[in-house]
């Protein structure tokens, strides 16, 4: 629109056939064009900003060309303001309450309704409190936190945000986070009997952690990913303790050889108690030392033959850190000599777990 321009400075108002009206004492009077003109405009700019703000039902809303550009409407059903941009009414502000149950949010968005927001006002517990934001193409849930069954849980897509949390009211009020649009079990313990079973069926990977407290036999169960893990017996250390005794008498060497049977393989990693029992026997060795060891370590059981004829039990330990496969081993040898001297079959290798 023109913008409205005012008259020049002393200007006359009015005019009297043609002439300025203070100086013709008779004759028609009008108001100059200048002036004519000047109120003319500024009506037209009135009337039309008038219209930069109106209301009513959304089936009311007019059409947004003809309605000057920047102008507001306000949606009294819906509770929400457009704007029209460029010929075109746009979503800019405000939220609609409703229903989920029926189903009140709006079936005729589109992509200028981006952002619409949709808050739920039911009064089922499933169903409220609950937020909504139009995409401009879909509706997508905001709800940060929210509850309901197992069953009532919605599909962990776009349409859900990531981070929301899901509390489980059916099951022990268990907590999942959408995490990568797939719903992982985050925090909780569900309760119930192990006769009858009422643990959840269905349990997959995502639900890795989820704990359930047996109120018949007093035990806690854990979901591995594919399997229900006894708590109780998988916090007891299996295989704690290993033994072996040996399986053949051997005749020592001034080399370190190997006891036959004593050997153990640990099934898990940390740190282990080793304890080793040599049985030597000399004949015609006096005065010589036997040594016995775990293989790799420099701690020795050792047995100093006094008389040509002799025999003892020696003992040593070790605490060692192991990973899981590893393989344990005595070996034994003498100094020197030149008679014989053993490492007879009642010798024997324990080893215990103390830690990880």
């Amino acid at each position: 629109m023109p913008p409205v321009i005012t008259p020049p400075i002393r200007t006359s108002l009015l005019t009297a056939n043609g002439e300025p009206f203070s100086s013709v004492e008779d004759g028609a009077i009008q108001t100059t064009r200048e002036w004519w003109m000047y109120w003319r405009k500024l009506g037209d700019q009135i009337n039309q900003n008038a219209k930069l703000a109106s209301g009513g039902l959304h089936a009311s809303r007019p059409v947004a060309e003809s309605m000057p550009d920047g102008a507001l409407y306000v949606e009294s059903d819906r509770n929400v303001i457009y704007q029209n941009q460029g010929g075109t009414w746009q979503y800019v502000a405000g939220t609609m309450y409703g229903t989920l149950s029926p189903d009140q949010r709006p079936a005729d968005l589109g992509a200028f309704d981006a952002g619409f927001e949709f808050g739920s006002t039911d009064t089922n517990p499933d169903l409220a409190p609950r937020h909504f934001i139009w995409s401009g193409g879909q509706w997508i849930e905001t709800t940060q936190v929210y509850y309901g069954t197992h069953a009532a849980r919605p599909p962990a897509d776009q349409a859900t945000p990531p981070r929301s949390l899901y509390v489980e009211t059916d099951r022990g009020n268990v907590i999942y986070q959408q995490q990568a649009n797939a719903w992982k079990y985050a925090a909780g313990i569900m309760t119930g009997t192990l006769s009858p079973d009422q643990r959840p069926a269905g349990l997959g990977a995502n639900d890795t952690g989820f704990r359930f407290w047996t109120t018949d036999t007093k035990q806690t169960f854990r979901w591995s990913g594919s399997a229900w893990v006894d708590m109780a017996a998988a916090a007891t250390p299996q295989n704690s303790a290993q033994s072996a005794q040996a399986s053949a008498s051997i005749t020592l060497t001034t080399s370190f050889q190997t006891i036959p049977g004593c050997t153990l393989t640990v099934p898990r990693a940390g740190t282990y108690l080793v304890c080793g029992i040599f049985d030597f026997g000399a004949s015609n060795d006096p005065g010589i030392p036997l040594l016995g060891t775990l293989s790799g370590q420099s701690r020795y059981a050792v047995f100093m033959t006094a008389a040509a004829n002799a025999r003892a039990t020696v003992g040593q330990h070790w605490l060692v850190s192991l990973s899981a496969g590893a393989a344990l081993t005595l070996v034994a040898q003498k100094t020197g000599g030149s008679g014989l001297s053993f490492v007879e079959v009642q010798s024997s290798i324990t080893a215990t777990w103390i830690s990880p």
